[in-house]
């Protein structure tokens, strides 16, 4: 059951990735997350996922073939701007920071804007609201990478250095202005689905 209304969502995102991070004692190291360079499952160590409104979904499948990260709203007849949204927000160990980090996404935001709101995903780092990559349906985006091909090239956003710390976020919302409402679902197959992959600087 959950699979096919995470078919049917609205918004939402897939993560896989790889970090640099580095620390004051312990110099540089590589972090994979979700998956490997070459494809193999790795754990999601470091992510945590949550969500606010009803028929709003996270998803660890980082252990099936071609899993990821998912953050989803499925169909709902109303969703609030500023209300309903799936998040997955990844948290250095303490005293580590990233040195570098490359993250593959793909999703789509295809269940439109209406008046004041629209559905959208977006990337951050290193706190929530430093967007790098986003997709709104109300900008003329329907979606972004290939959720066939999670670590296709299109896929790929490298996050700047300006913008490494020890967060990164991965965020699907019906967004706008607050008491305004998304479109409600009509079974749109839309999943937003991020594999993340890092590696540290040189």
């Amino acid at each position: 059951m959950a699979q096919r209304i995470l078919q049917a969502a609205l918004a939402a995102v897939l993560i896989s990735a790889a970090f640099g991070c580095s620390t004051a004692a312990a110099g540089r190291y590589h972090v994979y997350s979700c998956r490997t360079p070459d494809g193999e499952a790795a754990p999601a160590d470091g992510w945590s996922g949550t969500k606010t409104g009803t028929y709003t979904y996270i998803k660890d499948t980082c252990g099936e073939p071609d899993g990821a990260l998912v953050a989803a709203l499925g169909d709902q007849p109303v969703r609030m701007a500023n209300t309903d949204s799936a998040k997955w927000e990844f948290s250095a160990p303490a005293g580590a920071t990233l040195a570098a980090a490359t993250l593959w996404r793909a999703g789509d935001a295809d269940g439109g804007a209406a008046l004041n709101a629209a559905y959208q995903f977006w990337f951050a780092a290193p706190t929530e609201s430093k967007v790098i990559d986003q997709c709104v349906s109300g900008l003329a985006c329907s979606g972004e990478g290939s959720l066939a091909s999670p670590l296709a090239p299109e896929n790929r956003i490298v996050v700047p250095p300006e913008r490494l710390g020890s967060h990164l976020y991965a965020v699907a919302s019906c967004g706008g202005q607050a008491e305004f409402e998304c479109r409600a679902g009509k079974g749109d197959p839309t999943t937003t689905q991020l594999p993340f992959t890092s590696t540290p600087q040189t």
